[in-house]
């Protein structure tokens, strides 16, 4: 007897993700270090005056690293949820999305 045949379009039990998510996490996940590059001289170190008039570095590393985070959940968000906007857009023939790239 062979196994039922499947009519639906949602993938099986143990089936690899889809490559739009993997794309997205990849492309977030450049960003996310793009961020913490950028980040790291102005946000992770900050300097101030103490009272004997030196120079102390203070590590904010649980700052740079929530702001990372936020920038890379923001760009996952953006792919994955503007990829369904846009394309009920399209299906519903509503205004176009714009993309800017």
């Amino acid at each position: 007897m062979s196994p039922p045949v499947r009519t639906d379009d949602t993938p099986a039990a143990g089936a690899e993700p889809p490559k739009g998510i993997i794309a997205a996490l990849v492309d977030a996940g450049i960003l996310a270090l793009f961020a913490f590059g950028l980040a790291f001289p102005i946000l992770a170190l900050n300097t101030r005056q103490d009272l004997t008039q030196g120079l102390v570095i203070e590590p904010r590393w649980q700052l740079t690293l929530t702001l990372c985070l936020v920038a890379f959940l923001a760009r996952f968000g953006w792919l994955i949820i503007g990829a369904h906007l846009k394309a009920a857009g399209n299906v519903l023939g509503a205004a176009k999305i714009p993309t800017y790239y």
